[in-house]
């Protein structure tokens, strides 16, 4: 069975992602409930987001479900 979701390929150091513990190779199935079905849901839900929101996001490492607490830092500026 193939989950849906967004595999991590690589996580900045400080930033919200980093901080919460995300970790390359994790795969994000959901971003404050609502699914992530791939890269460009992931991408486009990030963008919803201000610095200083919080939110959860599920995601699958070593195939366990958990679920981490985000806060969002300032944008870089290469990501907007």
């Amino acid at each position: 069975e193939t989950q849906a979701g967004a595999l991590i390929i690589e996580v900045f150091p400080d930033t919200g992602a980093a901080d919460a513990g995300i970790e390359v190779g994790d795969v994000i199935v959901s971003i404050g409930g609502v699914e992530i079905l791939g890269i460009a849901d992931l991408s486009a839900q990030i963008r919803t987001y201000q610095p200083g929101d919080v939110v959860d996001m599920v995601l699958i490492r070593d195939g366990e479900e958990q679920t981490v607490t985000v806060t969002f830092g300032p944008k870089p500026a290469d990501l907007n």
